[in-house]
């Protein structure tokens, strides 16, 4: 980031995102940011888009979930809206699928922008892993391990492994980590330190290929255990956001006496008003990643619960459906959608 850059990142303020490279970030680099209130497409879906052209932004940063949605909308800025001053587009906050990332980059970038993926943390204070200008760019890369970072894939015997998912490890302390959690030291050890033997656990799926290039395969209690078959969350949602009538999915796991956990899938139609049949989607997934992967129970809701960054809040797609405690609904930006969840339960 340079002086004369406008970053214009939809962020909660309370996130590092919203906070770290919105405000003071920027600040510190003598840059300027686009600041607004709420949602991504309101008053109208080209809200955005008219942001950037007006503001001129050199930076567009955006959620993997919210690049989905604009894709399935098929969104073509580039038709209505000049992007030119654009240099680079970050996104960061969960995997980025293939898909997305090709819409990033032909519909928003001109098939001229990098798109900087990135993993990044609040307890990290930081990036782990980025793209940067002028490296080598492959579809849905986070790139490599930034300096000062000394990261590791490595299998549940604690050796380093290439080539196949592992887990994301920290060796080494970094400038701004995380040294505890308020008033509760039990937690931040139990956490991050008790998984493996004097290594910073972090929780996330990752992949090294032929190139050392880097990929996120999500969270590792974002992963469902049927039957001793365990599959990625984020592979069950990409699989169902495939599907050519539906525009955004998640999937959740929930108890099983049988198969330890059950699969349970939420999608939202392109056209709202069309009626999917559950098994069409079951049976889709099945076809595409096996019978092993297909949920015990599919459901159609008119959205998502998402915060104002286009966040999906899975944690309430389940504590909804089996009855169980919210918590925290502040970031909560479409609280009628609880509702239907309820009431399928």
């Amino acid at each position: 980031t340079q002086a004369q850059d406008i970053l214009l990142w939809p962020a909660d303020i309370g996130w590092i995102t919203g906070l770290v490279w919105n405000v003071y970030g920027l600040l510190i680099m003598g840059a300027s940011a686009v600041i607004y209130d709420g949602a991504l497409d309101f008053p109208n879906s080209n809200r955005i888009w008219q942001m950037l052209s007006a503001y001129n932004a050199t930076i567009f940063g955006i959620s993997p979930t919210a690049a989905r949605i604009f894709k399935k909308n098929n969104v073509e800025p580039l038709k209505l809206f000049s992007l030119d001053t654009i240099k680079n587009i970050p996104t960061t906050g969960e995997p980025l699928d293939e898909d997305s990332w090709w819409w990033l980059y032909e519909k928003v970038g001109n098939k001229k922008i990098p798109i900087m993926n990135l993993s990044r943390g609040t307890e990290i204070g930081g990036a782990m892993l980025s793209v940067f200008p002028g490296m080598k760019l492959k579809p849905s890369t986070v790139g490599i391990p930034i300096p000062g970072m000394d990261l590791d894939v490595i299998d549940d015997n604690q050796k380093s492994i290439r080539g196949k998912n592992g887990y994301l490890v920290i060796k080494s302390p970094w400038p701004a980590m995380t040294r505890g959690l308020l008033n509760d030291d039990k937690r931040y050890l139990e956490t991050y330190w008790s998984k493996f033997n004097k290594i910073w656990f972090h929780g996330d799926y990752v992949y090294v290929d032929d190139d050392n290039l880097w990929y996120m395969k999500g969270r590792t209690d974002d992963v469902i255990n049927v039957s001793g078959h365990r599959m990625s969350t984020a592979e069950i949602e990409h699989t169902v956001i495939s599907h050519k009538k539906i525009s955004d999915a998640a999937a959740i796991a929930i108890p099983d006496d049988v198969t330890g956990e059950s699969i349970i899938v939420f999608f939202v139609s392109n056209d709202k008003s069309e009626i999917i049949l559950n098994l069409e989607v079951s049976n889709y997934i099945s076809e595409k990643i096996g019978k092993v992967a297909k949920p015990k129970f599919v459901f159609q809701l008119s959205d998502l619960p998402k915060t104002r960054t286009g966040k999906i809040m899975r944690r309430l797609l389940k504590s909804k459906l089996l009855g169980t405690e919210s918590g925290d609904l502040s970031s909560l930006e479409n609280p009628h959608v609880l509702d239907e969840i309820q009431k399928l339960g």
